[in-house]
């Protein structure tokens, strides 16, 4: 579901810790308007989460249309919506010709590379990080995204949807920031609700300076300290990659 990542990586959101922002990215004239929305919605971040929970096209433009997210449906949220729909289907028909345009065997090698890796490199990491937490330890979907790629890096979203965690990111980067990036979408199904449970108010923002912003960079210390803590335990070979991630997005 990488359309609507596509839309979003469109919105240069500056110094916000969710800002997908592809400078290379053509631009669009959706984008301005779709922006001033974006930041006017106090629920807006659960867009993000959007195409993890979307099986299809269809159900993701019933997300924006029919069954929005209880933190849309004040007006704002609601005219995020509109506009993040009107966007989408704009930018459809340019996705469908940027595949059919893709090295399709190419793509499913590397997928079938990654399988591999997460099975013998990720799986281990993700046992030890749940050993105790009975359920804790569920089937993990990766979702390839490339426009959430940027260089050797990848941006990620990760949700839990039943009985398995979902997780967006690029494939086409370096193998150990891949890895790294999926772990620490998965430290924060871990780590996450600890801290909201001590959180006063829950009120979380990744905009700085924000009301919500002390908690956001709180959560994700907390994440990014188990996972230097789970590597130095479980995975040494992998401390060096771990630094390059670190220092890549100044944690």
């Amino acid at each position: 579901m990488e359309l609507l990542f596509s839309v979003l990586a469109r919105l240069d959101l500056k110094r916000d810790a969710a800002s997908i922002y592809r400078s290379d990215l053509p631009a669009r004239p959706w984008a301005e308007d779709l922006l001033e929305a974006y930041l006017d919605a106090p629920g807006r971040l659960v867009v993000h989460g959007l195409p993890l929970y979307s099986q299809n096209l269809a159900q993701l433009y019933a997300y924006l249309t029919t069954q929005l997210p209880r933190s849309l449906t004040d007006d704002c949220g609601r005219r995020l919506c509109r506009l993040l729909l009107s966007a989408c289907r704009e930018e459809e028909e340019d996705l469908r010709l940027r595949w059919k345009r893709e090295d399709v065997d190419g793509r499913a090698v590397v997928a079938s590379e990654v399988e591999q890796f997460v099975r013998e490199e990720l799986t281990p990491l993700r046992r030890a990080l749940w050993q105790g937490e009975e359920g804790g330890l569920l089937p993990l979907r990766i979702l390839d995204c490339p426009v959430l790629g940027n260089s050797a890096f990848t941006h990620g979203r990760a949700a839990t949807a039943g009985d398995c965690r979902i997780v967006a990111v690029s494939l086409a980067v370096d193998r150990g920031q891949l890895l790294c990036q999926i772990l620490h979408e998965e430290i924060h199904a871990r780590s996450d609700p600890q801290i909201m449970k001590e959180s006063e108010n829950g009120n979380r923002s990744t905009q700085l300076g924000s009301d919500g912003f002390a908690l956001h960079r709180r959560l994700e210390a907390h994440a990014v300290e188990m996972g230097q803590l789970l590597l130095a335990n479980h995975g040494t070979h992998w401390l060096d990659a771990y630094g390059a991630w670190r220092k890549r997005y100044g944690v």
